[in-house]
């Protein structure tokens, strides 16, 4: 149950009472006059006044999200795993070309700060889905069974195409600053498109 609200059920509260209860005990037992609320009113306020407030427990701070050159060196270390193992050519191929995809998109790194959902998009491909592809095709003895590697290279495929998709929407993103950039620029300088020029090429 939270407390914390509840001056009633509050610590402070609960000190108080109990000494103005101590107070009435001693009361009964020896008398202490016809004042005995006030003492036992003055000890309820002592107790509530004296209590420390519970200490507020601080929120863990929030882990530190990699930057483009951390998720390059976790990428490097799950794929050199698939390297060394002798895998098959199509593996390897599409292991590459997936590389490849995930390096642009770390060179953009920046232009995704406003779209923190892809970041982890990325971060998880690198740090969940490329080691869990990779474990899964080392431990089948054969790198070259037949049904091994078609599926690999569909897996690591399919995290290919995510990758591109969100590539291609950050090149297209900064083509647009850039366009719109230079549109501002001919504003300011009243310089309009030449015969012919296309604006949305």
């Amino acid at each position: 149950m939270d407390t914390s609200d509840n001056f009633f059920l509050s610590r402070k509260n609960l000190v108080g009472m109990l000494i103005a209860t101590a107070i009435l005990v001693v009361h009964l037992v020896a008398g202490l006059g016809f004042l005995w609320p006030v003492v036992a009113l003055a000890g309820w306020g002592a107790g509530v006044a004296l209590t420390p407030a519970p200490r507020q427990q601080a929120l863990p701070p929030a882990p530190e999200r990699p930057d483009a050159d951390e998720l390059l060196r976790r990428l490097d270390r799950s794929t050199s795993r698939l390297y060394e193992s002798g895998p098959a050519s199509g593996v390897l191929d599409a292991t590459a070309s997936l590389r490849g995809a995930l390096v642009q998109v770390l060179l953009e790194w920046e232009h995704l700060e406003d779209v923190p959902e892809q970041r982890v998009v990325i971060e998880t491909i690198i740090d969940d889905y490329v080691p869990a592809t990779i474990d899964a095709y080392l431990q089948v003895t054969d790198r070259q069974h037949p049904a091994a590697v078609p599926q690999t290279v569909d897996a690591l495929g399919i995290l290919e195409e995510e990758t591109l998709r969100i590539h291609k929407a950050v090149v297209n993103d900064t083509l647009r600053e850039l366009e719109d950039q230079t549109r501002a620029l001919r504003l300011q300088f009243g310089r309009l498109p030449a015969p012919g020029y296309d604006t949305e090429s």
